[in-house]
């Protein structure tokens, strides 16, 4: 077994693996599946929006890379403009290639905002379509009126929530499905007027639930009258910051000792491994995905067939390490890569074919290093290269690090894999140094009203306040401030992305462990961390008889 050159794990290649490998032309991999996952991870910015200015026009833009970004910014709008002259190298066969493509794209604009274009006042957001009046939330599409959220798809009205679909009216929902005013809640679907519900279907008006199905005036799985449920919600002030955080240190509780949990989230899938995985085929090591078939160690995934080691790929196809790609076919080790076909090696490139090691290029083939050559010396050049690269030992490796948008704990790999500053300097990473400002604090955390009732919005809308956790400084906007009164929800206390990512952590992660089911003994691989204590983890099986 080959042991990583990066955590000296040992890890298997399994003659299936071998035969992919074999069969798109690329070297067997150096790194085990999760330094794959990790390495790849960091090429996807998650963390800060930055107000910065776009290098072309001076106009100020907000952007997930910051003002220290290693290459120029520019703003979408400006970048798909044909006014600028993309950056070109002549490739010195004598170079490591991929120091000379480092060199490019530090030269090389990028567009500040991953979007197509068919937003509406939605420039605090990245990743966004088809969206309208959105705030500071990443990752979605064909919503409105959305604010401090991560993977949402179709939602309204909502706030702080995580990998939900369909919600209206919700506050705090992580993977929640067709909800409506439904808060603090994980895992449940189709449910209105609940709060703390986990793995609930078709319930309404619920507090503090679990594994329940079509169910109404329910408190801690106890069933009541509706007359008896309304005195007894009557008397709790969902409203007040002290009452919330005595619910959410008991749903913990629930959690860990009452709440039966699968498993796995895996859905409709045949021959499948991996977690959070739907409607999927022969798919292995994989999460998070949808409609996948005949994939290895893919992560934040849909619509793809034969790709393997990828981050974010949406209906690709023949590929292997890349990281955010969008429609493409026979792609290998790009970032950011849209609508591409057969080719290597690209960074933020869009509708190119038969590119290698190119940046920040639109509609355009037969280039190396952004350089145009007539398609028979572009064969003839990447011939000679690949020879070179793989006498080097340099031919089948990822982007390296020194291209990496943002310092690693700006990332989506700081999420997964948390490691400090000297730990990622020893990989020859970079870290995002903090942008230091000292406004005037206007409220502290401890001077908020714990209860939303009677709070005036002139009182706290706008005010510099510095975050319990973080000490990062945050301000609350009115339209938050409306949601809340609207809907009895007490002030946050904490930075908006210190809540989201807490939202995100509630969901099992990508490291699987041997276990037994609770009910019957029989092995599972959980996927919870032993560290949370979980008493029901049952297999499929079981949970369905218990459950249905």
């Amino acid at each position: 077994m080959p042991a990583c050159k990066n955590c000296q794990t040992a890890f298997t290649i399994s003659p299936e693996d071998r035969a992919f490998y074999g069969r798109i032309g690329v070297p067997l991999p150096t790194l085990c599946v999760n330094c794959r996952r990790q390495h790849l991870a960091s090429f996807w910015p998650f963390g800060n929006f930055y107000q910065r200015k776009c290098d072309q026009t001076g106009e100020s833009i907000i952007s997930t890379f910051s003002p220290q970004a290693p290459f120029p910014v520019y703003k979408r709008e400006n970048w798909l403009k044909d006014n600028w002259q993309v950056p070109e190298a002549k490739v010195n066969l004598d170079q490591p290639f991929l120091e000379q493509l480092t060199a490019l794209q530090k030269k090389t604009p990028h567009y500040h905002q991953l979007t197509d274009g068919t937003n509406v006042n939605c420039e605090y957001c990245d990743d966004a379509y088809t969206s309208k009046n959105c705030y500071l939330t990443r990752s979605f599409a064909e919503s409105e009126d959305l604010y401090f959220g991560y993977r949402m798809v179709g939602c309204k009205d909502c706030f702080d929530s995580v990998y939900s679909y369909n919600l209206e009216k919700c506050y705090s929902c992580t993977r929640c499905w067709q909800c409506y005013n439904t808060h603090y809640s994980l895992e449940s679907r189709d449910c209105l007027d609940s709060y703390f519900l986990y793995d609930c279907r078709g319930c309404k008006n619920c507090l503090m639930c679990w594994n329940l199905r079509n169910a109404e005036y329910c408190i801690k799985n106890q069933q009541y009258s509706a007359a008896e449920y309304e005195r007894k919600i009557a008397e709790i002030n969902f409203g007040s910051w002290f009452t919330i955080q005595d619910l959410k240190a008991e749903f913990k509780k629930v959690l860990v000792a009452e709440a039966i949990h699968r498993d796995n989230f895996n859905v409709k899938t045949v021959n499948c491994s991996g977690n959070y995985l739907t409607e999927s085929k022969n798919c292995r090591d994989c999460f998070f995905m949808e409609e996948g078939e005949d994939c290895f160690n893919l992560m934040r995934a849909l619509g793809n067939k034969d790709i393997y080691d990828s981050v974010g790929p949406y209906r690709g196809q023949l590929s292997c390490g890349s990281a955010q790609s969008l429609d493409c076919y026979n792609f290998k080790f790009c970032v950011y890569a849209i609508r591409c076909r057969d080719s290597e090696y690209l960074d933020q490139c869009e509708d190119c074919h038969d590119c290698f090691g190119c940046v920040g290029l639109r509609k355009k083939s037969f280039c190396i290093l952004n350089k145009q050559y007539p398609e028979a010396e572009y064969r003839r050049l990447v011939k000679l290269i690949k020879e070179k690269m793989t006498a080097r030992g340099e031919y089948g490796e990822y982007l390296p690090v020194s291209m990496m948008y943002n310092g690693y704990n700006d990332t989506l790999a700081y999420l997964y894999f948390p490691e400090n500053r000297e730990q990622v300097a020893a990989r020859g990473a970079g870290w995002q140094e903090e942008i230091i400002t000292e406004p005037k604090i206007d409220l502290t955390v401890e001077e908020l009203p714990d209860s939303i009732q009677g709070t005036k919005t002139e009182a706290v809308v706008n005010k510099t306040i510095k975050c319990g956790k973080t000490g990062k400084i945050f301000r609350y906007i009115p339209q938050e401030i409306k949601f809340y009164q609207a809907n009895n929800i007490p002030l946050p206390r904490y930075y908006y992305n210190y809540r989201v990512t807490e939202n995100f952590r509630q969901m099992a992660g990508l490291f699987g462990r041997e276990a037994a089911c609770g009910l019957c003994g029989q092995k599972i691989t959980s996927y919870y961390p032993a560290e949370w204590g979980y008493r029901k983890i049952y297999c499929e099986e079981c949970y369905r008889k218990e459950i249905y």
